[in-house]
């Protein structure tokens, strides 16, 4: 009777501190509870439901993006070659051993719902490609504004980036290959209000002028 009698009362027990962490997690910022289960305010505590969580819309206001899905397409065009590189997941311009900026091609959709725009090519989309300690590598790819409302818009990439990132990577190695014919400038203007590789100062189209 007395195990009976126990076990009902820790359940309560348990019943009474969950209800009592939900009002902790979902209370204001001021509030919180004492260890004698007093009201207190804190200003210098947040919302449990509040911490490390990201704002809308922080995705949409980056410059620059990295793409370790492509990995494969790069690692099998080192690899006709006996290279094995693994990607660095880390964007670090510290540890790196070598840096090149260059420029790859792609697409551009505009996500503002308010915007007409049906997105635009580029075949200057800039980007920084790194060598890391250790056989590794990154690209980090800039990201360009909709000439229609200014907003930011990540690229869509083609071929174009694994050929350029595996070519650096030879080059680097000491192996010799013909420049990909994608290289040649093209004719159309580059704007450089409107690529964040230029407002970094990492854009190769920069000094050319031509998109």
């Amino acid at each position: 009777m007395l195990g009976m009698r126990e076990k009902i009362l820790s359940i309560l027990h348990l019943h009474i501190w969950k209800r009592l962490y939900a009002r902790l997690a979902y209370s204001t910022p001021r509030q919180t509870y004492s260890a004698q289960n007093q009201l207190i305010f804190d200003p210098s505590i947040q919302p449990f439901h509040k911490i490390n969580m990201p704002s809308r819309g922080s995705e949409s206001s980056k410059a620059w993006s990295m793409y370790p899905l492509l990995h494969d397409s790069v690692s099998r065009l080192l690899e006709e070659n006996n290279l094995h590189f693994d990607f660095h997941d880390i964007d670090d311009a510290t540890s790196c051993t070598k840096e090149y900026d260059t420029n790859i091609m792609g697409r551009f959709i505009c996500h503002n719902r308010a915007c007409n725009s049906a997105g635009w090519p580029s075949k200057r989309i800039a980007i920084t490609i790194r060598m890391y300690p250790g056989a590794k590598y990154n690209g980090r790819v800039y990201h360009q504004r909709c000439k229609s409302c200014n907003s930011l818009s990540r690229p869509i990439l083609d071929d174009s980036y694994a050929e350029r990132v595996a070519y650096r990577i030879m080059k680097w190695r000491g192996i010799q290959m013909d420049l990909p014919s994608y290289s040649h400038r093209s004719k159309g203007p580059h704007n450089s209000d409107l690529c964040e590789g230029c407002r970094a100062g990492h854009c190769s189209a920069r000094d050319a002028g031509t998109e």
